[in-house]
């Protein structure tokens, strides 16, 4: 399968970007217990994610964009373990 090209803004002005597929990932939920006796459970799932051509950090490494989406749940703590 050929790179998918388009030109989108970035921080750096209106930029080519190829995009990359993701071949894993492990999305976990952090949980959070807070003072009140709720739990709050957060994750951020990758929609997205494209390489900025001919862009490079400090270090020389490429620059990538990632589209996501930050999921989160609250309950009361007693009923984490559901």
């Amino acid at each position: 399968m050929s790179a998918q090209k388009r030109m989108v803004t970035t921080p750096e002005g209106v930029k080519e970007v190829v995009s990359v597929a993701v071949l894993a990932s492990k999305e976990g939920f952090n949980v959070y217990d807070l003072a009140d006796g709720h739990t709050i459970k957060m994750k951020t799932v990758v929609l997205d994610v494209v390489r900025v051509e001919g862009v490079k950090d400090e270090l020389g490494n490429p620059v990538y964009h990632v589209q996501h989406r930050v999921l989160m749940t609250a309950a009361p703590t007693e009923a984490k373990g559901e």
